[in-house]
């Protein structure tokens, strides 16, 4: 079978595609050479901003203590029962009774959830145990007037945030 083949476009039309060819392809090159000189530095100076932003968290437990505070546990409460409770110490989180009265303390639903696991994670290889048997308190937005009696209170906050250390 014989096909035919369509000749090649020549005159006016060739030399119009050509030059259209190349008028796109000079658009285009000049429209990355903008995005470039416009946008690059901008995206830099972004990256730079965050990095300085985070340059803070320069050790692993800053890295740690700063996910504890982004899930909205206080950066200081963490900072002092990772201070004050020794390792393999037992101890015991007291919270508010209900989600609702976390609240009143800016505790929400979520932290006031996740709070005693994060701190199980943050002060292992201390363990928490009933708070009859818990030698140290963590109280996160509690009341401590129950435990006054037979705790001393090493560090203690004005938001309702304390740490103490239960007398025999």
């Amino acid at each position: 079978m014989i096909t035919a083949r369509t000749p090649p476009v020549r005159g006016v039309a060739s030399g119009l595609l050509a030059w259209t060819r190349l008028g796109v392809g000079v658009g285009c090159l000049v429209a990355v050479a903008v995005v470039l000189v416009v946008h690059l530095p901008r995206t830099v100076h972004t990256m730079d901003s965050a990095v300085r932003f985070n340059s803070y968290l320069h050790t692993p437990q800053d890295r740690l203590l700063t996910s504890g505070d982004m899930q909205g546990l206080p950066y200081t409460l963490q900072a002092e029962a990772l201070r004050l409770i020794p390792p393999g110490s037992d101890y015991t989180v007291l919270l508010p009774a209900t989600p609702e009265i976390a609240a009143k303390y800016g505790i929400n639903s979520i932290t006031f959830q996740t709070a005693p696991p994060f701190l199980r994670y943050l002060l292992l290889p201390s363990w928490p145990v009933d708070a009859s048997q818990a030698r140290f308190v963590i109280c996160f937005g509690c009341d401590t007037a129950p435990w006054d009696h037979r705790t001393h209170w090493l560090w203690s906050d004005d938001r309702g945030n304390a740490i103490g250390r239960v007398e025999s």
